[in-house]
């Protein structure tokens, strides 16, 4: 995979139970995340690399969750956190590939009003333009379909 790459061994950090890649698409950077979004070297892990991002003037990007196993209520703080600081320098955060336990803890907590959740990565960098069609991911929708399998 094209991009940086960027994970405990890296860091040498002992312990560390996230990886992340980093690609573009169409402008966008897109995070790839793998393991566990959790309290400690992980998500100061992502707040870092989100913060050097910001601080190289990139601005809108994208962070895709789909390999990500765990997100506790520090990971789900980050996430936020990352929002804030893209939307405090005219960016944004948008996230993709949930799996639905997570998209609903997003819900019960309301933070799906603060964050962009889509389901795929496309409508997820549509986003970014305004011309073209971004479609929002609805868990309802997900429920729906998945009843009538």
């Amino acid at each position: 995979m094209l991009g940086t790459h960027l994970s405990a061994g890296a860091l040498e950090l002992k312990n560390m139970y996230l990886e992340i890649q980093q690609r573009a698409k169409d402008g966008i950077t897109i995070l790839d995340l793998y393991g566990k979004l959790v309290l400690g070297p992980e998500d100061l892990l992502l707040r870092e690399w989100m913060l050097s991002l910001l601080t190289q003037g990139v601005h809108n990007i994208i962070l895709n969750l789909e390999r990500v196993s765990t997100i506790d209520t520090a990971g789900l703080g980050t996430l936020v956190n990352c929002a804030g600081a893209a939307g405090s320098c005219g960016g944004k955060v948008a996230l993709v590939s949930l799996v639905p336990a997570q998209d609903g803890v997003l819900n019960i907590l309301q933070l799906n009003i603060q964050l962009e959740v889509y389901s795929e990565e496309a409508d997820a960098v549509n986003s970014f333009f305004p011309g073209r069609r971004a479609v929002k991911y609805d868990i309802l929708d997900f429920v729906e379909n998945l009843k009538g399998r």
